[in-house]
């Protein structure tokens, strides 16, 4: 949902204007899974942690690997706060190295 918003003030992402605008309209209108159709998952790494646990470790570590200080795993954590938290904790979190 917050797509639209960062793309725009983030000089390194290069999005057509048209799909950032049509993400924000979707998202305004109360309708955000018809603007994560929109989202293709290349673009949806550049803006969140998304997929499996092995997946989700594997995008942080690059970005640990790129000299990141923090990496913060914010809601929402999977499709139950609680069973995406556990998968931090347990599949996610133990395959990170700094």
């Amino acid at each position: 949902m917050y797509l639209a918003v960062v793309a725009e003030l983030d000089p390194t992402v290069s999005l057509d204007g048209r799909l950032v605008a049509d993400i924000g309209q979707l998202v305004a209108q109360g309708a955000p899974d018809r603007a994560a159709d929109l989202i293709d998952d290349d673009v949806l790494d550049r803006f969140a942690f998304s997929g499996d646990p092995a997946r989700v470790a594997h995008h942080a570590q690059r970005l640990i690997d790129a000299g990141v200080g923090r990496v913060d795993f914010g809601t929402p954590q999977g499709l139950t706060d609680q069973h995406g938290i556990e998968l931090l904790v347990e599949q996610v979190i133990p395959r990170l190295h700094r």
